[in-house]
């Protein structure tokens, strides 16, 4: 079974005209590199061609090595003849001799010759540089007829791997290389810009999310950005005066609110100093001095 898989790697043009004894043509297998077998020989199966494939993998280096040493003239002319009794020979048969071994060694488990040349000249060198792993094993569901018995599939790996294909993100370079786009994109993505250099704020909210200044809470964040203070930037440039217009104006009880502290606050949120924003948040209560 070993050496009908190894033959399945046969070139097509091996069955043309081929046909049995009683006229019936012999097809090329349906798939190259495939047999369809039992779970159980499938698993006996498998160890035994990874041990031919590697000893066709060894005589890899050998071989290349004895053709550089070879005769580059025809055989038994006069030029070859010099070659074979000189020291030219001499080199090449002893570097060709590892590579003759392995080939013997893989003839005594297949016994057949064709196989053989097959797994050195061809499938030897697709698997030269995997480590390991050269055959995979999958169950068929539909039992065999008869018996009953766990079919799988047993094959050569390289030729029908399952590949994951990353689709490629959008790029916006060749938009953002005309004007008007350019132009169009530039607020947007200063902002981004903007919120990926910002540092992370203690209380784990987003760049310009309002809330980060002690006092203020979604209705009051609401009623801000109602007003036009939507970032951090805008409510540091205002004034306490300013905020508690907006909220006395809002509707919404904010009586309760003392945004004497807000814009600095804030001020040190645009600047990044979130320890000293912390270290003075822990002493304000509800964003009011403690002493208030």
């Amino acid at each position: 079974m070993a050496t009908a898989l190894f033959l399945t790697e046969r070139d097509e043009m091996y069955y043309e005209d081929l046909a049995q004894p009683d006229g019936r043509v012999v097809n090329p297998p349906a798939v190259k590199g495939r047999i369809i077998t039992t779970i159980t020989k499938a698993k006996e199966i498998r160890p035994y061609v990874e041990k031919c494939i590697t000893l066709a993998k060894k005589a890899l280096p050998h071989q290349r090595a004895a053709d550089k040493l070879a005769c580059e003239h025809e055989k038994g002319s006069d030029a070859w003849k010099k070659w074979r009794d000189g020291e030219g020979w001499q080199k090449w048969n002893q570097a060709i001799a590892p590579a003759v071994d392995y080939r013997r060694r893989a003839f005594a488990m297949l016994r057949d010759k064709e196989a053989v040349q097959i797994l050195f000249d061809d499938i030897a060198e697709r698997f030269e540089n995997r480590p390991g792993g050269y055959t995979r094993i999958m169950r068929l569901a539909k039992p065999r007829l008869g018996d009953a018995g766990t079919r799988a599939i047993l094959e050569l790996v390289g030729e029908r791997d399952r590949t994951v294909q990353k689709s490629e993100k959008p790029s916006f370079a060749a938009e953002a290389s005309k004007p008007a786009a350019a132009a169009a994109a530039a607020p947007a993505a200063a902002a981004v810009a903007s919120a990926e250099e910002a540092p992370k704020s203690p209380k784990g909210l987003g760049f310009d999310n309002l809330k980060v200044v002690e006092g203020i809470g979604p209705k009051c964040e609401e009623a801000l950005k109602a007003a036009g203070i939507d970032t951090w930037k805008a409510l540091a440039d205002s004034t306490p005066e300013k905020i508690s217009e907006i909220l006395t104006a809002a509707e919404g009880n904010f009586s309760g609110q003392v945004p004497t502290t807000w814009p600095e606050q804030a001020g040190m949120a645009v600047a990044g100093d979130w320890d000293k924003l912390e270290k003075w948040q822990d002493e304000l209560d509800g964003g009011k001095p403690a002493d208030a």
